[in-house]
């Protein structure tokens, strides 16, 4: 089935981004829509753009209402919140994630198959693992993350069977693990177990990841993150402003 972007949606991941800036965590944002739902968004905007290249004007009030039925056709949200929550999983993709799956209509864990993911910038390696374990179907998001993208800058997780994937080397060996395993086993499965994992087709075929979508408006957020003094950082690291 053929997904097409709605600009529409990526403002409102880059609405939950600003938020996150104002809260004082990097500014990442991120939408879940159902495919329907999105390919239903799709439809009324191009109609409504048919509509409005026909008449003198384009009515402020119907785009105005194109604008909510979209954003009532978003089924989660999140942005990062590792400050506030004090958690290291709390990026923005595991917020909507959760949120998604603790509504009434939550489809079963582990299965995203029928949802697409706007996102301000380019999934972690962590976040991209993790999409790809609950088989998302689709990932717009908008600028590159040079040092941790999971979606082809530093990993291709979305495109790339796990084994195919470059080593990634650590000075502990305890700290290794195959991403074939990772979200698959406990960290007490036995090696039969581990073995069984490693044979489960759900974690591929991937997902499809299209980046530079609304690039400029994500790279603005971050620059005026890194602008500020991070109130977070201990104070022999805070940036000294002149």
């Amino acid at each position: 089935m053929s997904v097409h972007y709605v600009d529409a949606f990526m403002r409102v991941a880059l609405e939950e981004a600003e938020l996150a800036l104002i809260e004082g965590e990097v500014p990442v944002g991120c939408v879940l829509v159902r495919i329907d739902a999105n390919e239903k968004a799709y439809s009324a905007w191009t109609q409504h753009v048919a509509d409005t290249t026909t008449t003198a004007a384009a009515s402020s009030s119907s785009s105005l209402d194109i604008s909510e039925c979209v954003r009532s056709l978003v089924a989660a949200r999140g942005r990062n919140q590792t400050n506030l929550q004090r958690h290291a999983l709390a990026h923005a993709e595991f917020i909507a994630v959760a949120q998604l799956h603790s509504s009434s209509t939550a489809p079963p864990l582990s299965d995203l198959t029928d949802y697409i993911l706007y996102v301000t910038v380019e999934p972690c390696v962590m976040c991209g693992a993790m999409l790809l374990y609950n088989r998302v179907a689709h990932v717009f998001f908008g600028c590159r993350n040079p040092r941790f993208g999971g979606n082809g800058t530093v990993l291709a997780l979305h495109s790339q069977p796990p084994s195919q994937q470059p080593q990634l080397k650590s000075s502990s060996s305890s700290l290794s693990c195959d991403v074939s395993v990772m979200c698959s086993c406990s960290p007490h499965c036995n090696r039969e177990e581990e073995e069984e994992a490693k044979q489960q087709p759900r974690c591929w075929p991937g997902y499809e990841s299209e980046g530079g979508h609304a690039e400029t408006d994500a790279v603005l957020l971050l620059q005026r993150f890194y602008e500020r003094e991070n109130p977070n950082a201990p104070g022999h690291k805070r940036r000294r402003k002149a």
